[in-house]
């Protein structure tokens, strides 16, 4: 049986800092340009300020994809190659006595202190490609919430097939030789990647316990899917979709793949929209952010395939 040989995620960089625009909003500009990507392996660079009357912008970092990249994944029937980068929110660390009030809800070790309902979340994005042919590039957002980040793997179920797990945000799109293709991961999109995290944890903590006839994989996956929207109710994940509390967005893996070797690069803009009034932290303030998830949730083993 021939196995998929998995090098791991490529380049890794801390995140950029978020700074204030007026009425509570946060802006987090992460800007990458075409003209940035050049030989190498994957390149992530800062930048400096840029502001205007309606907004302020702080180190700018910009992430790219190279034709000389090695690839991220390769066996003999798939190819993948992957640049990934994590984006921490400006969310501000609860404070002892905020914390010791938060009491339990599983399945998490405590209630989430950062919620759904405590904030709105827009990401938009330009995609460019500097090629003279076009690409299919693969927007890979992967949700953290002050529990779970998100890691989804490469399923090998077959001698011949390996299937990479669906990120919680996954989307294809055909950037023309030597163009841009923008768009937005809407509000209702994160708030979506909210609900998808927290089924997923549910589904991890066996809450309520999986069927004999279906996999952990298969449900998570099908969570995942873009086309699967929780507002939709649908009877094989429904039993794990939470109904009440969800814990908020505190961050992702922001992501780009191809099955090709390409120079490609990506720019996102994320506004923030404090809604509860004391959770994101104001600009040129020292609180203490609330950090890396404790913990990694990846979607369990898929079953082998006889």
């Amino acid at each position: 049986m021939i196995r998929g040989k998995n090098t791991g995620i490529l380049g890794e960089q801390p995140p950029a800092r978020a700074v204030e625009i007026p009425r509570k909003i946060r802006r987090v500009a992460l800007r990458a340009s075409a003209l940035a990507v050049f030989a190498g392996s994957f390149v992530i660079f800062g930048g400096g300020c840029a502001n205007t009357d309606d907004n302020q912008v702080n180190a700018p970092t910009e992430l790219g994809m190279t034709s000389t990249m090695a690839p991220y994944y390769s066996d003999q029937e798939l190819t993948l190659y992957q640049a990934q980068m994590p984006v921490q929110l400006p969310i501000r660390q609860p404070t002892p006595a905020e914390a010791s009030a938060l009491g339990q809800m599983a399945p998490y070790s405590h209630a989430p202190y950062l919620t759904s309902t405590d904030e709105r979340v827009e990401i938009r994005f330009t995609l460019s490609n500097i090629d003279d042919q076009p690409h299919d590039v693969e927007l890979l957002l992967d949700a953290w919430n002050e529990f779970d980040r998100y890691k989804p793997g490469i399923q090998v179920v077959s001698e011949d097939e390996s299937t990479p797990d669906f990120s919680v945000y996954d989307r294809y799109f055909v950037v023309p030789a030597k163009s841009r293709v923008q768009g937005t991961v809407t509000a209702d999109d994160t708030r979506e990647m909210e609900v998808d995290l927290a089924t997923a944890e549910a589904i991890n903590a066996g809450q309520p316990p999986l069927g004999q006839d279906v996999s952990g994989n298969a449900l998570m996956n099908h969570a995942m899917n873009l086309q699967n929207r929780s507002t939709q109710p649908d009877p094989l994940i429904q039993p794990w979709v939470p109904t009440g509390v969800v814990p908020g967005l505190t961050g992702f893996d922001l992501g780009i793949r191809t099955t090709e070797q390409a120079n490609v690069a990506i720019e996102i803009t994320v506004d923030i929209t404090d809604l509860n009034g004391n959770r994101i932290i104001p600009p040129g303030e020292n609180e203490p952010n609330i950090g890396l998830p404790p913990n990694e949730l990846q979607p369990p083993k898929a079953p082998a395939m006889d």
